[in-house]
């Protein structure tokens, strides 16, 4: 049931955990947080709407699903880009920082 042609217009909880490879309050936050549409189908009956899980699945929505960071082509992706220039001056600065810090254990006779 993971390919998107074979998925139903309305998905149970359990379905959408499936689909997403997720838990069941990973799936109640989206619907919280309105990044899966639901609707009502009786007094504790709930169904996620087929068009709001694809919305996740393609990236819309504020946060990718686990899907798509388990991928290993976009995990590769992701690696072939550049780093950018304040990742490095802030590793730098972090570097810095711990030296610093050895430097002052030691003048105080402090074992790391």
């Amino acid at each position: 049931m993971t390919t998107r042609e074979k998925l139903p217009q309305f998905l149970t909880i359990e379905e959408v955990m499936q689909v997403l490879r997720c838990s069941r309050s990973t799936v109640n936050r989206y619907i919280a947080d309105k990044k899966l549409e639901t609707v009502k189908i009786g007094p504790r009956m709930v169904r996620v709407t087929r068009e709001s899980l694809e919305r996740l699945l393609e990236g819309q929505g504020s946060r990718r699903a686990k899907v798509l960071r388990s991928d290993p082509f976009v995990r590769e992706q992701r690696r072939a880009e550049p780093e950018p220039e304040w990742a490095a001056k802030k590793r730098e600065v972090l570097r810095q920082y711990m030296k610093d810090v050895d430097d002052i254990d030691r003048q105080f006779g402090v074992d790391s």
